[in-house]
């Protein structure tokens, strides 16, 4: 039982940092998509309520970074409270603040009125279909909950 538990921690680590890469993906395309979208002739990057949106969205994702690093650094330690509440925090927080981006990737571009996915183009049945990237980091999130 010590041995699933001690690997039961390392592979908590290894989706922290799987969440906050998916997160730092979902941070630079809506920064992208907030240079190159323009509205009224000017990058909807301008306006300073998206700039806002868009420092709030860093700022979880340098949050997530912490304790993923966190996480990562008591991964190899021998199995004991203190590793067990660290990387509890860490889910914790990386699951929070996962949330935070995949919603705001999701809604700030729809905040200006034009509807624009984040993600994958996959085949389903012969058609075309978009998974948002934010599902995926869901995904990955929902894991971290279980």
């Amino acid at each position: 039982f010590d041995a699933i538990q001690y690997q039961a921690g390392r592979a908590i680590a290894a989706l922290c940092a799987e969440a906050v890469g998916a997160m730092e993906v979902a941070c630079d395309i809506t920064l992208d998509y907030l240079k190159t979208r323009k509205q009224f002739g000017v990058p909807i990057g301008k306006f300073q309520a998206l700039q806002h949106r868009m420092v709030d969205m860093r700022t979880e994702l340098e949050q997530a970074t912490s304790m993923a690093i966190l996480a990562a650094c008591v991964a190899d330690e021998a199995d004991n409270a203190e590793r067990t509440r660290t990387l509890t925090a860490a889910k914790f927080m990386i699951n929070r603040c996962g949330r935070k981006v995949a919603e705001e990737a999701a809604l700030m571009p729809l905040s200006i009125t034009h509807r624009y996915w984040i993600g994958t183009i996959g085949q389903t049945a012969g058609s075309v279909s978009y998974v948002p990237l934010s599902s995926a980091l869901a995904g990955v999130l929902q894991t971290l909950e279980d």
